[in-house]
């Protein structure tokens, strides 16, 4: 409700009677500045440094984030002569033609800078400059209309109007002041600037996103991690489809009108999906409230419709949505940087963004704002997004993780595990079990594997580790299907999941909401699989997770990891107790079993001791030639056989003690080699086949540095290939040994 008149005059002496020590310098300031615009003459109003001043000048009111650049009026020489006769003279006498003059003047300042970023702050502050009469220094739209919203019985539509209104308000109640006493008119401009401030101490820390220092300085004022909104919810054609909302709701929209309009414009979407598109306006972007049932805009979603420049929706983002600010203090420091760089960035504002999707939908609101934008493939700043950052005054918010038992713990009495019961799980005993297997692995492995996968009440996790092809998938396989009774139900009980690099949360395997259409869950075979085991707690399930260490498991398997060692469930989202169909989080399975397969090299990661604290870890490396299942079906013949079985046993036992040796996959590669030679007639002669398919499969294992180690592997090795007569493999080897001589190390591709 607006103040009375006798409440306006008695604020209006409170704060004059309180002003801060900066308030005489800032209206000194501003009342030179008015005198030098009102009395400079018609050819220095015509230069550019004069007009430079007009626009760029602090004295009235900061910009703040008005660093928008006026190149555009200032290079135009028509512009400015236009600015320096017309838009300069004396205003007409009558209230409605002068109101339209003055619009018509603002109409041309904006239409200077069609197609490019508009200065809206500095149009109004110049606009303050010329007509001090008529202008008050409440410069930003925001503050503007939240001035009004209290100051006014019937705040008028657009910032011209509001000053307007403003002004004659002060006037009814104080008296005019005269144009040429540019004191008093400083000091009349300022009042309600001040009387802003006054205001705002008795609002509450949620209500007030800007403070003035003691300088006089305004600066933005964050809330507190905990206090703010947790990101921002991505809907179809962001900030162009939020303006469209707001024009709806300008004039007022109870709820059920607000649905209906929305039904309107999205009528594929549920009407849930219409509800979260309200709450992300009113809350996300502070861009709407609701006041005795009816939802209107706030000064803040007004003056971005007026303007259509998310600048207006700023302050509110920057000080009250969790990793808005993170994003562009990251970028800001550090750019350009790299699509996952970022996002993994501000992921960590909130541990409870297990995967990666609300940072993606920061990211590209930020995009659709016009703050990012790519540079070869790296987000960078724009101008607009310079200036945001440059505002952000504060080290960017952080939620702190909630401690949870990660080593052992009580799991709590309602979250708690499916079962701790093996006993209940449908196994074969072991040796029905076994003997399911197709493969030949030895006993004891199967054994040691069995073992240590059900040796936990809950935890059924094993990593098999060690040299590449030597049937480490082939036995994770071949258990699962032996577990589980093979047939129809392996195929629904077993599931193998080729890990992918860059998996850096555990959407790629439990899913996630869609950030492109909120009200979607993305399923994932991972997820359904889960959830089938939660369904069948009797029967087992086996989840193979091939190559585990292309990405960090600790990373994408963390829920799990977590779950399997509390008890706990395994959060999925936090959007009530059901999205889209899927639950808001899902008991452990205990009838879970994980096995991963890891392999050492360059283009892997190791894995942490989360990991290997709750594996059981078993490492293949020990490859023994005469155990290959292959030789008794071999189309070489038995002479051909038996020298190909020397040949591998010895390059086996050069290249063991350096690790550098072969596993099976290498091993029917050669064989199939040589088969497929001789079913083609023979085209090549066995010892040049041999050499061939030795250079193009073994040969290249042989890379390193310098060390006794190496250097002894590659001297046996060419020992091997001398004896077997394999010289294109020995010319080879001959160079490599040059190579690890003169440069230190040896690479087969160079």
């Amino acid at each position: 409700m607006a103040y009375t008149d006798d409440d306006l005059r008695s604020l209006c002496n409170t704060v004059e009677a309180k002003l801060p020590d900066w308030v005489s310098g800032w209206r000194q300031r501003a009342a030179t500045l008015l005198r030098e615009v009102a009395q400079a003459p018609l050819e220095l109003r015509r230069t550019r440094e004069f007009q430079r001043k007009l626009w760029e000048s602090e004295a009235i009111t900061s910009t703040s984030m008005g660093s928008v650049k006026v190149d555009v009026a200032l290079d135009d020489e028509v512009f400015r002569e236009w600015l320096a006769t017309e838009a300069m003279g004396s205003l007409p006498e009558g209230k409605v033609t002068k109101a339209a003059q003055i619009k018509t003047i603002f109409d041309r300042l904006v239409a200077q800078f069609e197609g490019r970023r508009t200065p809206w702050l500095k149009i109004l502050r110049l606009l303050s400059a010329l007509f001090p009469t008529e202008f008050t220094t409440l410069a930003s739209r925001r503050i503007l209309h939240e001035f009004a919203g209290w100051f006014l019985a019937d705040p008028p539509k657009g910032a011209l109007a509001v000053n307007r209104a403003i002004v004659g308000r002060l006037n009814d109640v104080l008296g005019p002041v005269a144009h040429d006493d540019y004191d008093a008119l400083a000091a009349r401009m300022s009042l309600p600037w001040l009387m802003h401030l006054h205001r705002s101490k008795a609002e509450t820390e949620e209500d007030v996103t800007e403070v003035v220092d003691e300088a006089g300085e305004a600066k933005l004022k964050p809330l507190p991690a905990a206090r703010r909104r947790k990101g921002l919810t991505a809907f179809k054609g962001y900030f162009q489809s939020m303006l469209a909302i707001l024009q709806a709701v300008e004039e007022g929209l109870t709820r059920e009108d607000f649905i209906d309009f929305l039904r309107t414009e999205n009528p594929s979407k549920k009407d849930s999906s219409h509800g979260t598109t309200i709450n992300v306006l009113r809350g996300e972007f502070g861009a709407i409230e609701r006041v005795n049932g009816i939802y209107k805009l706030t000064p803040s979603g007004r003056a971005a419709l007026e303007t259509g420049d998310p600048d207006e929706l700023s302050k509110w983002l920057l000080t009250r949505v969790l990793g808005v600010d993170l994003a562009l203090v990251h970028v800001r420091d550090r750019g350009p940087v790299e699509d996952g760089e970022l996002k993994r960035a501000i992921q960590r504002a909130n541990p409870g963004w297990t995967a990666l999707f609300a940072p993606h939908s920061i990211v590209y609101w930020l995009l659709n704002l016009g703050l990012f934008e790519r540079d070869n493939g790296l987000w960078v700043l724009t101008d607009r997004g310079q200036a945001w950052a440059k505002q952000i005054h504060w080290e960017p918010a952080i939620l702190e993780p909630i401690d949870e038992p990660d080593d052992g713990g009580e799991p709590d009495e309602d979250d708690g595990a499916l079962t701790t019961d093996v006993s209940g799980i449908q196994k074969p005993p072991f040796e029905q079990l076994y003997a399911g297997l197709t493969y030949n692995f030895p006993k004891a492995l199967v054994a040691e594997l069995h073992a240590g996968l059900w040796a936990h009440p809950r935890r059924h996790f094993a990593v098999l580790t060690g040299l590449s092809g030597a049937g480490k998938t082939q036995l994770a396989h071949q258990y699962g299907l032996a577990l589980t009774g093979g047939g129809e139900a392996a195929r629904t009980r077993v599931k193998i999941i080729a890990v992918q690099p860059g998996w850096y949360d555990p959407g790629p395997l439990l899913g996630y909401i869609n950030p492109i259409q909120p009200t979607a869950y993305v399923r994932t075979p991972v997820l359904e699989f889960l959830r089938q085991a939660v369904s069948k707690p009797e029967e087992p399930h086996v989840l193979i997770l091939d190559e585990m260490n292309l990405s960090r498991p600790e990373q994408y398997l963390a829920p799990l990891l977590s779950a399997m060692e509390t008890g706990n469930r395994i959060d999925l989202h936090s959007e009530g107790d059901m999205h889209d169909g899927v639950e808001k989080r899902i008991p452990y399975p205990s009838n879970l079993v994980i096995i991963g397969t890891v392999n050492m090299d360059e283009t892997t990661h190791g894995l942490s001791d989360k990991v290997l604290d709750r594996a059981f870890t078993l490492e293949f490396w020990d490859i023994d030639i005469n155990d290959y299942t292959g030789w008794d079906r071999s189309k070489l013949g038995k002479q051909d056989t038996e020298r190909l079985r020397t040949a591998l046993t010895e390059l086996m036992q050069a290249l063991m003690p350096a690790r550098l040796h072969f596993g099976w996959r290498v091993v029917d590669d050669v064989v199939d080699f040589l088969a497929r030679n001789q079913e083609h007639g023979g085209q090549l002669e066995f010892h040049a086949a041999l050499d061939a398919i030795v250079y193009a499969k073994i040969v290249p294992k042989l890379r390193g540095d310098d060390s006794p180690r190496f250097r002894a592997a590659l001297d046996e090795t060419k020992k091997v290939a001398k004896r077997h007569k394999l010289d294109r493999c020995l010319n080879k080897l001959e160079q490599l040994a040059h190579d690890l001589t003169t440069t230190g190390s040896a690479r087969f591709w160079r």
